[in-house]
């Protein structure tokens, strides 16, 4: 069954198998290394070896943010990074708790681990929608630009104005119900992302729902007109609804990124202090066997 390439499984998946490989020989290493240590912690050698792995795969980690702005170099590819960057972020999860000995408590040093486990689930949850942004995308169309939609909801506005005049006050109102119809009142981009809010999607069944049942309410006279106007009522629904579906999407990705990039540096800096922390009260013969 073919399989749509994407970082997860980018070139017949190799860093899914370099991830699993590394996995099991790190779980293995552990295995010994708690068996003859008994008190396995990060100030001993073997503890030091999985710190200074776990710092060597942060600061790649660090690296593709480079490489992703770096447009004149052929060090690999720049798919081929992220799904580098996916995975051996995944991989720290591992290593540096096996470096601590999975040993906690409050200070710096869990703080930096704790940091660093933020960014690599919030990691995890833009690969997600970096994997299904498009999908989810394309199903609503081009992209909406705001002035866009503004111009396209205003030429629906229009023109329903336009049917309203010397119409009966019914018509009246049910046009100006009818412009209302779906639209955001003062909603924050946290609203949109949740959808709360009221009628935020409207379902275009229950309009015509309630179509059916105005018409029999409408004069003879201004039913074909009426009927332009849940025509123009309807696709001004559908405009609605796409915009607020690429918004909400787009917010998510917003949000994401909020919370991703800064509490990545948050983790050098806890990082760093970790480390000179360590060296300071230590010294450099800790790193001798």
């Amino acid at each position: 069954m073919y399989e749509d390439e994407n970082v997860l499984n980018y070139n017949n998946r190799f860093w899914f198998k370099i991830f699993i490989i590394s996995l099991v020989l790190l779980i293995i290493s552990y295995i010994f290394y708690a068996y003859y240590q008994r008190n396995p912690n990060g100030a001993n050698f073997v503890g030091l070896l999985y710190g200074v792995l776990g710092l060597l795969a942060i600061l790649l980690l660090m690296y593709y943010g480079i490489r992703k702005r770096t447009y004149n170099t052929t060090f690999g590819t720049l798919k081929g990074w992220l799904s580098f960057h996916i995975y051996i972020g995944v991989l720290t999860l591992v290593i540096v708790p096996m470096h601590a000995g999975f040993k906690f408590g409050i200070n710096v040093h869990t703080l930096s681990f704790l940091l660093m486990a933020i960014v690599v689930l919030s990691g995890l949850f833009g690969t997600y929608f970096y994997i299904n942004f498009p999908v989810k995308f394309t199903k609503y169309g081009k992209e909406l630009l705001y002035d866009e939609f503004d111009d396209e909801i205003n030429k629906f506005i229009n023109q329903m104005y336009i049917l309203s005049k010397k119409k009966s006050k019914f018509f009246v109102q049910k046009c100006e119900e009818a412009i209302s119809y779906g639209v955001p009142k003062g909603q924050k981009a946290w609203q949109i992302i949740f959808n709360i809010g009221s009628k935020n999607a409207t379902s275009e069944s229950d309009y015509l729902t309630q179509i059916n049942k105005d018409l029999h309410k409408i004069q003879e006279s201004e039913r074909d007109d009426y009927q332009r106007l849940a025509v123009l009522s309807l696709q001004k629904i559908e405009l609605q609804n796409r915009f607020l579906a690429q918004m909400r999407i787009k917010n998510i990705l917003e949000v994401w990124l909020y919370i991703h990039l800064p509490v990545s540096f948050a983790m050098l800096v806890a990082l760093t202090i970790h480390i000179v922390s360590v060296i300071y009260y230590n010294g450099f013969s800790m790193f001798i066997p």
